[in-house]
């Protein structure tokens, strides 16, 4: 391949890298050429570059199990509670749903539970599921956790984002990470502004770093 060639070869790479990207993909390289992957949270890639082994965790919301499963096949996992009621009637299950619709119903919602269901079975003996809004959980959660992954927001407001944060917040070990999405919801129109503002106020509150990667955002217990 001449110079030309070659130089028109790495920017057109450089512009598909960074158009997948975008959709949070990426491009890795072998012996046997090229293959593209989903890319990891960045929550989930600094938890697995600060925590050790033999994570406790847990995934707030939960929906169809594909966050949860990445949990399980990136990070080294020994235990992870699942908590979603899968439930229209609860408004934490309602507000599970990204890009939340008035057409979501019952059977969409037990066509997710049994989509997670499915995925967990490879870890079922790693999966404790509680079939539970977020707040009635916390009760059955009975270790200290490193990690939690909260998706359960969507439109919410300030106040009950806070509320949720605070009361995961407490079952972190000390240096534990919590998490969540949605942080960018501020730009959509569809979504509000509730989860800057109250992930802001949180930290500005307890005194933490707040880290923020795309949709993603932070904080490490103090």
């Amino acid at each position: 391949m001449n110079r030309v060639l070659r130089g028109k070869f790495v920017t057109l790479k450089h512009f598909i890298m960074k158009i997948l990207n975008i959709f949070e993909y990426e491009i890795l390289s072998n012996l046997n050429g090229y293959k593209i992957r989903k890319l990891h949270r960045p929550s989930l890639m600094f938890v697995k570059e600060k925590l050790g082994k033999d994570l406790v965790v847990a995934e707030v919301g939960v929906w169809k199990g594909e966050n949860a499963e990445d949990m399980l096949k990136y990070l080294p996992i020994k235990k992870i509670y699942l908590i979603d009621p899968w439930d229209l009637d609860v408004e934490e299950g309602a507000k599970n749903i990204e890009n939340l619709t008035d057409n979501i119903n019952e059977e969409e919602m037990r066509q997710a539970e049994r989509e997670t269901i499915k995925r967990m079975s490879k870890f079922k003996d790693k999966v404790v599921i509680i079939r539970k809004s977020s707040t009635e959980a916390l009760k059955d959660i009975k270790d200290k956790l490193d990690f939690v992954y909260m998706d359960i927001f969507g439109a919410r407001k300030d106040k009950g984002i806070r509320k949720e944060i605070e009361n995961y917040y407490k079952k972190l070990k000390k240096g534990g990470i919590i998490a969540g999405d949605d942080i960018d919801n501020g730009k959509s129109g569809s979504l509000g502004n509730g989860v800057p503002n109250a992930v802001s106020r949180f930290a500005t509150e307890n005194n933490l770093d707040l880290f923020i990667n795309k949709r993603d955002w932070w904080c490490i217990k103090k």
